[in-house]
């Protein structure tokens, strides 16, 4: 079948022998060789999601995407601790196991998931529960990761684990120092200068990271005030 030149074609499937199904205008789908693509115009595809630096983003940024793809991570790297553990089990013992210790079972459990969770967590929002979607895949690990099935809170607490909410707001708070400290030069800061200067003009705004930010000092001071005895949060 000829093609027309310059016809407007788009990519529907490729194949494994370097041929791709593309989709003309007024002819249907064809069957093309990769290296006769060129005859075509193709159409850029739209799509709903797109990897930045890493981090999945939707078209709106409304982080669901980051969400579904954080918790997915968590759990594949649990999946691969578990296997570690399950796997030094099978080694003959020497003395007391120290391998198996808890020591060494938080370690493995801190640099495999915990890392992980903690890479993209500033972006995500808290109202709309993506950070408690996050917290339960971790605290699952975590019970999983030690045998203990009890409530969560207590278990990350004893262990030195802030929750994440908690752990967000700390980041939020450092992005805010880091950006209007001093007379930060850097592009970032001027462009969340220009941001924050925007926002407080204009009463109906409300930046979800900028409130955020503003809210953490205060989320710390009632988490630090919630942890001291005879509070709701130390019982």
């Amino acid at each position: 079948m000829r093609i027309p030149a310059h016809g407007l074609g788009l990519v529907v499937k490729v194949k494994e022998n370097n041929t791709a199904i593309v989709e003309v205008a007024d002819i249907g789908k064809v069957e093309l060789r990769v290296q006769n693509l060129t005859q075509v115009s193709l159409v850029i595809t739209e799509v709903d999601c797109f990897k930045y630096l890493g981090l999945k983003l939707d078209y709106a940024l409304r982080m669901e995407e980051a969400t579904k793809t954080g918790v997915a991570n968590i759990r594949f790297a649990h999946s691969k601790l578990a296997a570690t553990l399950h796997s030094l089990r099978q080694q003959p013992r020497r003395g007391n196991n120290a391998a198996l210790s808890p020591l060494m079972r938080l370690q493995m459990w801190r640099s495999c998931v915990l890392t992980l969770a903690l890479e993209n967590l500033r972006y995500l929002r808290t109202k709309k529960g993506q950070v408690q979607q996050w917290q339960a895949v971790l605290s699952l690990s975590l019970k999983r990761t030690f045998g203990h099935f009890e409530q969560p809170l207590p278990m990350l607490l004893d262990l030195g684990i802030p929750p994440l909410a908690l752990q967000q707001a700390k980041q939020l708070c450092q992005m805010h120092f880091r950006y209007t400290y001093g007379s930060p030069s850097i592009m970032l800061a001027l462009l969340y200068a220009l941001r924050v200067e925007r926002l407080l003009g204009s009463p109906y705004s409300q930046h979800r990271i900028l409130g955020q930010a503003r809210g953490g000092p205060q989320y710390l001071e009632t988490f630090r005030a919630g942890a001291e005895p005879g509070s709701t949060l130390s019982r």
